[in-house]
């Protein structure tokens, strides 16, 4: 069932939902684990109201559906990977938990680079901030562009800082 799929154990797994990305660590034998939310297959901005997240196993077709997806070792550029075999044993043992959940700071791209690197990194979450503030200016009337450029250097290193 599915398209070839060629990831290794230890592999991030980036499924394309639209307007975010959701993230999974392939572990071997067609499945991934995952951080979820409960509304994390609805609407994107309905799991700003969770604050609590759970560590699913599951096939990957089962998470992936009908969205697009790749392999995305994103930091290996940056960040040193975990022997793949620590990184699968690590994402099993942690099957179950409910954990933490924020957008902006414990999300599932934070959850498999923290289980790859030991680091809890997100690209898309410096979007979010921007969008935020945004929001938040637009809703005093006070939003222009040029009141927001000074921020967008903050908003990137928050991104990929982590908690």
């Amino acid at each position: 069932v599915g398209l070839p799929f060629n990831a290794k154990p230890g592999d991030l797994i980036e499924i394309d939902r639209g307007m975010y990305q959701h993230w999974a660590l392939y572990i071997g034998g067609m499945e991934v684990v995952h951080l979820t939310t409960p509304s994390s297959s609805g609407f994107a901005l309905m799991v700003l109201d969770s604050p609590i997240g759970k560590v699913k196993r599951e096939k990957i077709w089962e998470v992936v559906s009908n969205d697009s997806f790749k392999v995305n070792n994103l930091l290996d550029y940056k960040h040193q990977p975990h022997e793949s075999y620590i990184i699968v044993k690590e994402a099993c043992s942690m099957v179950g938990l409910e954990l933490p959940y924020s957008i902006f700071t414990k999300n599932c791209e934070h959850f498999v680079t923290d289980l790859r690197y030991g680091k809890p990194e997100s690209r898309q979450v410096g979007i979010l901030w921007l969008l935020y503030f945004c929001l938040q200016d637009c809703l005093k009337g006070q939003f222009t562009l040029k009141s927001k450029i000074h921020i967008f250097p903050l908003i990137c290193s928050r991104a990929v800082i982590g908690p």
